[in-house]
């Protein structure tokens, strides 16, 4: 099962709540203000575990931009697997280049 589409479901997976609404939306909420950080996505706030994105949504990050993308306004999930040491360069391509087309 796709980590990021159970999320995206908020949960669910077909037809099965296999995770908390409550707590998932716990999760991917921002729970600790990281405004002063100086990257803009970072900067977004961080949950438990998870990062807001500032086109909205969030993200799990792992080491060298690995992410999991999530966009609920959009219903979409990008799932990026790279070795980048500057990940919100990455980012930023994903909100240019990416990101309209998914409207």
């Amino acid at each position: 099962m796709p980590f990021g589409q159970l999320c995206l479901n908020r949960g669910a997976w077909r037809g099965v709540q296999l995770v908390s609404r409550a707590w998932l939306d716990r999760a991917t909420g921002k729970r600790i203000d990281t405004s002063s950080w100086p990257n803009p996505d970072n900067a977004a706030g961080y949950g438990y575990q998870f990062w807001m994105n500032r086109v909205g949504g969030y993200r799990a990050d792992g080491a060298y931009s690995q992410f999991c993308i999530v966009l609920p306004e959009r219903r979409a999930v990008i799932a990026v697997t790279a070795t980048e040491a500057r990940a919100q360069a990455l980012l930023d391509g994903i909100w240019q280049d990416i990101l309209p087309g998914l409207s």
